[in-house]
């Protein structure tokens, strides 16, 4: 692979300043020749007045034009100013009479060019025309990049050819940094682990100075973060838990009627209806109300069997046509009757939504419920962030998580694959639960996958591209990262890579109420025709029985024809 371009040797190339004293007059051609890496050189041609003045006062040595220390930025300018290119720029700053040409980058290649004379050569210098190279950046230098796909942030069109979110950042970064670029990909086809000590992946490429620059959306971690400088973050995003929609469990469709009210609130439901009956029946029975003789025939509720269907009427908001007369029953029937419109609102609401709207039952919410629970799998992206930050955590929770997919990568090696698409075609197919970057899992779920996005949080990650360590340009690049968030170019490039669903308008269907749905109601009509079946049969017993006939014949009253006689005929 070829040598990188922005390590500190390019620093030296790009940022230095190098004037090339011509003492022939006759040829300075060898310069373009010797110096293709090296972006501003000055030729001057000398004069005899210049070649006394050096020869009197200054001597050049091999150690004045030759760095051979690593500096930082600073410190190589001042390493420069203390040799005796300075002391030369002084004492020719004030001639009048010279040539001076410098080294341009054209489509030719490298040229010397004229510069346009001045007074003298500190205006040159002041103006800065004697270096124009510095106006334009990297001058098309070609750098080295490396990505891998992962929608929706790029895709794959051919070899070294992608297009899609990181390659609109790419693009602008070249453009407005003035470079070429060559994309290379890693033979393993990693994003990089620590593996033995060192880096597979983009990151190694990186460490082992193969390329420039990493244009992928990798995740921010204190580990890489050792190894490679990351520039400013194109986006923030959040790791999530994917699993895919849950069957409705047509076993438990019976319980739809009862499944409104928690079983809780169904227990004190029938306690209040049983409370209440026999609290009205007794009131009902002794109030001193009825006791005056103009009350006894007026309505009353003091048979136990008529308050308990008054109440249970009441509570299907039907009510009876027999009401209570006295104070003490209205009182107690009104608040009655409060608390079943209230609760038969509440309850028909709920029916109502419950019927309609699909009810997403969870198998757990969090990874601790995950961990707990047995019918499940899970998985995550091979030799990514995720892989690094659950094997090293040394959380419990996380433990448990890592340790459950290495149980499973012995017997479905698939819950390691390095593939989105594979590892959300296994989140479809049930049982299944994936690790996912927020925006990946919302990309899929807007595609058409099934899948459901749980609440809990993993991580909060930035991601960001990254250049080699300690590469001096860390600074230029994120400049430029954060004048496109300044622009709003990246969010504008964001949502371009997602399908053109995401930006219409959601529409929802009417779900179709099935038979499975209503199923307990008719139930219910079974279980009404049955009991009224079995009353029947016990009444016909009970009326039947010598007992219930003496009851009867007892508490009768014998009618005897009257007969009338005319008493004058007597007489």
């Amino acid at each position: 692979m070829d040598r990188t371009n922005l390590d500190f040797g390019a620093l030296i190339q790009r940022e230095t300043k190098w004037i090339v004293l011509s003492m022939d007059h006759t040829n300075s051609s060898f310069v373009p020749s010797v110096s293709h890496n090296i972006s501003n050189i000055a030729v001057i041609e000398s004069s005899d007045r210049f070649v006394h003045i050096c020869n009197g006062n200054t001597i050049i040595s091999s150690e004045d034009l030759i760095v051979n220390k690593n500096y930082s930025k600073d410190e190589l300018q001042n390493a420069i100013k203390a040799t005796g290119i300075a002391s030369i720029v002084k004492t020719y700053a004030g001639m009048q009479s010279f040539k001076v040409q410098t080294l341009m980058f054209t489509r030719k290649g490298r040229q010397l060019v004229n510069v346009p004379l001045k007074t003298n050569l500190s205006e040159i210098l002041l103006q800065g025309e004697l270096f124009p190279n510095t106006k334009y950046g990297f001058n098309q230098k070609q750098l080295l990049v490396t990505m891998l796909e992962w929608r929706p942030f790029n895709e794959k069109i051919s070899e070294g050819n992608y297009t899609g979110f990181t390659m609109f950042v790419l693009q602008r970064l070249a453009h407005q940094l003035n470079f070429t670029f060559r994309i290379v990909e890693p033979e393993d086809g990693q994003w990089g682990i620590k593996k033995n000590g060192s880096w597979t992946g983009m990151i190694g490429l990186l460490e082992d100075r193969m390329v420039d620059i990493v244009a992928a959306p990798l995740t921010v971690t204190y580990d890489r973060s050792q190894t490679v400088d990351f520039l400013y973050p194109i986006f923030f995003d959040t790791n999530r838990i994917v699993i895919g929609r849950p069957i409705d469990d047509d076993d438990n469709k019976w319980r739809t009627l009862i499944d409104i009210f928690s079983g809780t609130v169904l227990a004190y439901i029938a306690a209040s209806i049983i409370f209440v009956t026999i609290f009205l029946c007794f009131v009902e029975k002794v109030n001193p109300y009825y006791f005056l003789e103009k009350n006894k025939e007026k309505s009353r509720l003091s048979k136990l069997s008529d308050c308990v269907w008054y109440n249970y009427g009441a509570l299907l908001t039907q009510g009876g046509t027999n009401t209570p007369d006295s104070q003490t029953g209205r009182t107690v029937l009104s608040y009655w009757w409060i608390f079943c419109i209230v609760s038969m609102a509440i309850y028909s609401g709920n029916l109502v939504a419950f019927l309609t709207v699909a009810k997403d039952e969870l198998p757990f919410t969090t990874m601790a419920g995950m961990v707990q629970q047995e019918k499940y799998k899970w998985g995550l992206y091979g030799h990514g962030a995720m892989h690094s930050y659950l094997s090293e955590s040394t959380l419990p929770i996380h433990q448990e998580v890592w340790n459950g997919i290495v149980g499973f990568n012995h017997s479905d090696p698939s819950v390691l694959m390095s593939s989105e698409d594979k590892q959300f075609d296994k989140v479809i197919r049930g049982n299944y639960a994936y690790f996912a970057v927020n925006l990946v899992a919302q990309y899929y779920k807007v595609r058409g996958f099934d899948i459901l996005i749980l609440p809990e949080i993993i991580a909060t990650i930035p991601n960001a591209f990254a250049l080699q360590k300690n590469s001096p340009y860390e600074e230029m690049f994120s400049r430029e990262i954060m004048r496109m968030h300044e622009n709003g170019l990246i969010d504008t490039w964001l949502k371009a890579g997602y399908p053109p669903s995401t930006q219409t308008t959601i529409k929802f269907q009417a779900k179709v109420i099935e038979f499975k749905d209503l199923q307990s109601a008719f139930y219910l009509i079974g279980i009404g025709v049955t009991s009224g079946v079995i009353s029947w049969i016990l009444e016909r017993i009970l009326h039947r029985s010598p007992k219930c006939n003496f009851r009867k014949t007892k508490g009768s009253v014998k009618l005897h024809r009257m007969q009338s006689f005319d008493l004058t005929a007597i007489q």
